[in-house]
């Protein structure tokens, strides 16, 4: 059985735009994510999705144990979110710019679903990590290009060595078309993020909400909340490229139905 594929949409949770910006080189015209140029039915995806996926979720789960306090729970959190089995895939986005298609997956369960999405980039985890530890350069230089509802955003403060406190205002964007939604106010996110080279040699970046800061809220602005939020790079055997999973749970807060929400976090996947 196919799949039909839907346009993609330039939001800032398409891992593929993100990464692939890492650094310009030629690369060949992969189609699918099990790095051939043959298209995947649905069916092999969610295959793919049962023995590997989750695989690589339960792996870097048994290393927990080498974290400690809040961060060991934060990686807890992802992987256990990564392995779940009740993951759905929602749509395959088309290329941005040639390269791997972009996997959209869904997992209901919760008033705000979680929504992740999987693809194929053309760089190492170490150059994935390297580049998102460069927080300045991601918002002055790629949110503006590839995220539509981005209005702006920066580095607050650098916390620790990997570890950034992080502002960002966003346009909600419409349900139902392209562009924002008219009528709604934007939404600000105040986030800590932390960049890490896991135990297993891969990249994981983090970010959730925090109290912990100064920034008063807007009369015009209302604030949200990321709830779970994190790119994981893996290697991909024998060849200088990665698998990258993101993963994002978000309430934009104010007086939205969920199903509302729920709808337009699948537009932003």
């Amino acid at each position: 059985m196919g799949f039909d594929f839907v346009p993609v949409s330039a939001a800032a949770i398409a891992a593929a735009a993100l990464v692939q910006n890492v650094r310009s080189r030629k690369s060949k015209n992969v189609s699918s994510l099990d790095g051939s140029t043959k298209q995947l039915t649905k069916e092999d995806r969610e295959k793919l999705h049962k023995q590997k996926y989750q695989q690589y979720a339960k792996e870097e789960l048994s290393r927990c144990w080498m974290y400690r306090g809040d961060k060991k729970k934060d990686v807890d959190e992802y992987f256990t979110l990564m392995a779940d089995t009740g993951w759905r895939l929602d749509a395959v986005r088309k290329p941005i710019k040639g390269g791997a298609d972009l996997e959209v997956w869904r997992l209901p369960g919760e008033k705000i679903h979680r929504i992740m999405g999987v693809t194929n980039v053309d760089a190492t985890p170490d150059i994935c990590m390297e580049f998102f530890k460069d927080t300045d350069k991601v918002f002055t230089k790629l949110f503006p290009k590839i995220d539509e509802m981005f209005k702006g955003g920066a580095v607050l403060k650098y916390l620790t060595k990997g570890k950034v406190l992080c502002h960002a205002e966003f346009n909600m964007p419409s349900p139902t078309g392209k562009g924002s939604a008219p009528g709604l106010k934007p939404r600000d996110f105040i986030w800590e993020q932390t960049t890490d080279k896991l135990p297993t040699g891969n990249a994981l970046v983090l970010a959730k909400s925090t109290d912990k800061h100064d920034v008063p809220k807007q009369k015009k602005v209302v604030r949200g909340e990321v709830m779970v939020s994190g790119y994981y790079g893996r290697k991909i055997e024998g060849r200088n490229s990665s698998r990258v999973w993101y993963i994002v749970q978000a309430d934009p807060k104010g007086f939205l139905p969920k199903w509302l929400v729920n709808l337009a976090a699948g537009k932003q996947a």
